[in-house]
């Protein structure tokens, strides 16, 4: 059974918990591992089934998954009001040893100042909330959007563009 995991946070990195599961799309495709072709699996109108209480992490299980056969890669995205870190978590889901669900989740999410987008922010996470070890880093583009593909854990994040003065060490959970 393949269980396909969403963790949400809101501002300053706090579990996103009681959202309404109607508003969390979720995404999952299936990649042939011989041709590369792509087959969407659910696309956007599908939502979780439970909520993992008080962690802000939502599911749903697929149970017709050939790991032999396919890789999978999951979305899901937040289209409620509450406002978010980050409304959007992608990653690859694989099947580990004892029947367990790992994913590398992609971490993308925009920067602004509060109106347009920010081209040049060095975003790093670091594994500590004091900031002394950074372990992952990328910058935004032209469209204030950065991307990178941590191991699942917890993170803080950290941002840096001269002139501009931004909340440090929110808290990032990535599944």
């Amino acid at each position: 059974m393949l269980t396909l995991t969403a963790a949400f946070t809101k501002t300053v990195g706090v579990p996103a918990t009681g959202l309404t599961l109607a508003e969390i799309d979720l995404y999952l495709t299936a990649i042939a591992k011989a041709t590369g072709v792509q087959t969407v699996i659910w696309d956007g109108t599908q939502h979780p089934t439970a909520e993992i209480a008080d962690l802000g992490m939502y599911l749903r299980q697929y149970g017709t998954e050939d790991l032999v056969t396919y890789e999978y890669v999951g979305g899901a995205h937040y289209t409620g009001a509450e406002v978010l870190d980050s409304d959007w978590i992608t990653g690859a889901i694989s099947l580990v040893g004892g029947g367990g669900i790992t994913g590398t989740g992609t971490y993308t999410d925009t920067i602004t100042d509060g109106v347009n987008p920010l081209d040049g922010v060095r975003v790093q996470l670091s594994t500590d909330n004091a900031g002394s070890n950074r372990v992952y880093e990328a910058f935004t583009n032209a469209s204030g959007v950065f991307s990178m593909t941590p191991d699942p854990g917890t993170y803080y994040r950290w941002l840096d563009l001269a002139g501009y003065t931004f909340t440090q060490g929110v808290q990032v959970i990535v599944v």
